[in-house]
C-alpha cells in the first residue's frame, strides 16, 4: 500500500486532512476516526494518523469532498471538544508512527537471554567511547566502507576514534589546512559571487514546511529512538548548530538555492558529520562551525560568516518547524548528491527528522538560549588561526608599499626636475632666442 501524500490543519470545530490520492476509486475509499485515531483506506492507498487529541466518533457531524481534477479528498473531522488547539499538526512522521507504548513492547518482547544481554551492554560500552551517528549509537558501519568512502569524512579510522578526542582533533586539522594567503584574498579583493552573498536576506517563508517536506515526512522510515535521558537530549540537540550553521552557509552563498556541489559543502562544514564531533556545549560547536567555513569552502570571508551566524539564529528562533525544513532539505541534498552522502541520512539525518518532531520544547528553546548568549563570544581570536595578527600583518605591509611608491614617485620627480632645471640666465638667452624667431620667417628646415 502507498502511503498518500497529505496535510492537517484545523478550526475551531474541525480537524482538517486533505489527502492526495489522484490514483484511487472514490466509490471505494473508506474512512473511519475515533477517539484519537483517524484512517483512511482507498486501494493504493493506505493512511493512519495518531492524533494529538480526540475527535468526536459521530461520522454524520463530519464532511468530505473529493477534487476529481485535483485527486484530492479534504476530510472534515469533528473535534470532541470544540475549540481545542491541536498541537504539532506539521510532524507528520509523529502522526504516522505507531504510539510509544507499542513499540515499548516490542522491545521488551525480545530474547532476554543472558548472552543478549552481555552483547548489548558490550554495544553499549563501545559505543559510549567510539560511536558516532545520532546519540553515538551507532559503530562497525563507516569501517566496512572506508576503502570505498573515500573523502567523505575525514577521519581515518572511524571505528576506533575516542569520541573525546574528535573536537581537538577537527581545531588541530583546521588549523593545518588553513591558508591565510587565500582568507586575505577574500578579504581585500572580494568576487561577486562574495558580494551576493552578502546582500542575500533569508526570509521567514524560505524556512517553512512546503509539501516537497510533507512527501518526505510520510517517507521517513519510523523507528523507536529509545528513551532518551535529558542530559542525551541535550548533547543531540548541541549537532543541531553546526549541522543548521552549515546549511545556511550553503544557502546564503547559493543566494537561496542549492547545487551540485551542496552535499560537499554541508557535509565539509559541520563537523559532526564530517569529524564524527560530538560537543559539550554551544559555544564549542558553534566556533568549529566558523573556523571551518573560513578554511574549507570557496568564500572564506569573516563578515559572511557572521551573516550565516545571523541567518542561524533566525532558523533556532523559528524552533522545531525551521529546524525540521532545514534537516528535510538536507535529507533531500544527500540522497540525491552521490558520492555514499545517503550514508549520512541513515546515521544521522533521518533520526534528526524523527526526534525533533517529538523531542520537548524545552530542549530546543534552551538550545536557542545558550546560543544568544555564545554568539556574542564568537570573535576572530576565538578560532586559533591569528586571524587579527594576519589581516594586521596585511595591512601593514600594503601600508610600506603605498609609501614605498610614494617615494618613489617623489625621487623620479626630483631627478626629473634635476636633469632638466635651467639657470636664470639661459633662460633668459633662451627667451631671447625665441622672440627673434618669433620675428624672423622660418627656415626651410624649420619648415620641414
Amino acid at each position: 500500500m502507498i502511503t498518500p501524500r497529505f496535510k492537517l490543519t484545523q478550526d475551531d470545530s474541525f480537524l482538517i486532512v486533505t489527502i492526495h490520492a489522484p490514483y484511487t476509486n472514490v466509490k471505494d475509499a473508506e474512512i473511519e476516526y475515533d477517539e484519537k485515531m483517524f484512517l483512511f483506506n482507498s486501494k493504493p492507498y493506505f493512511l493512519r494518523l495518531y492524533l494529538p487529541c480526540e475527535v468526536a466518533c459521530e461520522m454524520e457531524e463530519g464532511k468530505t469532498s473529493y477534487d476529481s481534477e485535483l485527486g484530492i479528498f479534504t476530510i472534515h473531522v469533528p473535534k470532541k471538544n470544540k475549540g481545542e488547539h491541536f498541537p504539532n499538526l506539521d510532524m507528520l512522521s509523529e502522526l504516522i508512527k505507531p504510539q510509544r507504548v507499542s513499540a515499548e513492547r516490542l522491545i521488551s518482547e525480545l530474547p532476554s537471554t543472558s548472552q543478549n544481554l552481555d552483547e548489548l551492554e558490550n554495544e553499549e560500552s563501545v559505543c559510549h567511547l567510539y560511536g558516532y551517528g545520532f546519540a553515538s549509537q551507532r559503530h562497525g558501519i563507516l569501517g566496512k566502507f572506508i576503502g570505498e568512502i573515500g573523502s567523505l569524512i575525514d577521519v581515518m579510522d572511524p571505528e576506533n576514534f575516542a569520541i573525546d578526542s574528535r573536537s581537538d582533533f577537527c581545531r588541530e586539522l583546521d588549523e593545518e589546512k588553513f591558508d591565510p594567503e587565500y582568507y586575505l584574498s577574500d578579504l581585500f579583493t572580494p568576487d561577486s559571487l562574495q558580494n551576493e552573498a552578502m546582500e542575500f536576506e533569508l526570509t521567514d517563508t524560505s524556512l517553512q514546511i512546503n509539501d516537497l517536506d510533507r512527501e518526505q515526512l510520510k517517507d521517513l522510515p519510523i523507528r523507536f529512538l529509545g528513551n532518551l535521558s535529558s542530559e542525551t537530549n541535550y548533547h543531540i540537540a548541541l549537532s543541531l548548530i553546526d549541522i543548521c550553521f552549515a546549511f545556511a552557509y550553503d544557502l546564503r552563498t547559493n543566494t537561496g538555492e542549492h547545487t551540485v556541489e551542496s552535499g560537499w559543502t554541508i557535509a565539509k562544514l559541520a563537523p559532526t558529520l564530517s569529524v564524527l564531533a560530538c560537543w559539550q556545549n554551544v559555544h564549542e560547536a558553534l566556533t568549529s562551525a566558523v573556523r571551518r567555513s573560513l578554511v574549507y569552502p570557496v568564500c572564506r570571508n569573516w563578515e559572511l560568516s557572521m551573516k550565516v551566524v545571523e541567518d542561524l539564529e533566525k532558523i533556532l528562533t523559528g524552533g522545531r518547524l525551521t529546524i525540521l525544513h532545514c534537516l528535510l532539505e538536507i535529507r533531500k541534498i544527500f540522497n540525491h548528491g552521490g558520492e555514499f552522502r545517503y550514508l549520512f541520512n541513515q546515521l544521522y539525518i533521518n533520526d534528526y527528522c524523527l526526534w525533533v518532531q517529538s523531542v520537548d520544547a524545552s530542549i530546543l528553546d534552551n538550545l536557542n538560549i545558550e546560543f544568544q548568549e555564545s554568539k556574542t563570544k564568537v570573535d576572530k581570536f576565538s578560532m586559533g588561526l591569528d586571524l587579527e595578527y594576519i589581516e594586521a600583518e596585511a595591512k601593514l605591509k600594503m601600508l610600506e608599499l603605498e609609501t614605498c611608491g610614494e617615494s618613489v614617485v617623489n625621487l623620479v620627480e626630483s631627478e626629473l626636475e634635476n636633469e632638466f632645471r635651467v639657470t636664470p640666465k639661459e633662460l633668459e638667452e633662451k627667451d631671447l632666442v625665441d622672440s627673434d624667431d618669433d620675428l624672423a620667417p622660418p627656415t626651410i628646415e624649420e619648415k620641414k
